[in-house]
């Protein structure tokens, strides 16, 4: 049995962040759900601690944290849900704003 490297792991990751980030542009991610995991995905990477284009997307996640998104959602009543919406919608046009270049950025260094 074949055990992974730690450079293949890495890569792994990289080649993950690099569909995560298409797919934010594209829009077949969404934007706050794909911002949360390539925050989560930061450090195993294999990038430094203060990487610009991973940085932004734990201050994303970090302002967005209490709001329903994702899994999350099904555990919140349908009003909630509504009260919501609003923040959501800002906070989603507020992330594109400010990560939309990080994520072509991190297209461009591990995309294939």
């Amino acid at each position: 049995m074949h055990k992974k490297s730690q450079q293949e792991y890495i890569d792994g990751v990289r080649a993950r962040v690099a569909q995560l980030a298409q797919g934010m542009l594209d829009s077949s991610v969404d934007y706050l759900e794909g911002a949360n995991e390539l925050s989560n995905l930061h450090h195993e990477a294999g990038v430094a601690d203060d990487d610009e284009d991973f940085t932004v997307f734990a201050l994303i996640s970090s302002e967005t944290d209490a709001l329903p998104i994702g899994a999350s959602r099904q555990h919140w009543s349908a009003n909630a849900l509504h009260a919501h919406e609003s923040k959501i919608k800002q906070a989603l046009a507020w992330a594109k704003a400010i990560s939309h270049g990080h994520c072509e950025s991190l297209v461009k260094r591990f995309g294939n």
